[in-house]
């Protein structure tokens, strides 16, 4: 497990799609010829089930490679948040907390992609705000 977790989040995107297609096409294969066993031998037979396996494997591998690459980024993000953060709680002038505002905060902010995200831009923008307001 450790090492399908490995290559989940090391691995190069090209390679996750290429495992996420043969994976999600022995699972619709496998579904289909179940079930069309269970309903209409003649109908769906092997062939027709590969066909709908590797068909419906294109469309279910690049949805799951998707995901993976947002996953990747989020967490990019949060690891990038946690090191702005301690930034912003290192900065005791003026000037420093206008340096991590004008670096890191706006890379950071480019990173963003979704709704706790930008929640977490508002808090590291309000502790700034504060923090710029008594320093």
């Amino acid at each position: 497990m450790k090492k399908i977790n490995d290559f989940i989040d090391k691995a190069p995107l090209w390679q996750v799609y290429i495992f996420s297609y043969f994976l999600c096409s022995i699972m619709m294969f496998v579904m289909f010829h179940g079930m069309g066993q269970l309903l209409d031998p003649e109908r769906l037979n092997l062939i027709v089930n590969l066909k709908i396996g590797a068909t419906s494997g294109i469309m279910f591998g690049l949805m799951l490679t998707l995901m993976i690459s947002m996953m990747r980024k989020s967490q990019q993000f949060w690891d990038f948040s946690k090191e702005v953060d301690a930034k912003i709680k290192a900065a005791n002038t003026r000037d420093a907390i206008i340096e991590v505002y004008e670096t890191d905060f706006k890379q950071l902010k480019k990173m963003s992609s979704g709704g706790p995200h930008y929640m977490e831009l508002n808090r590291l923008y309000t502790i700034m705000k504060t923090k710029l307001d008594y320093v």
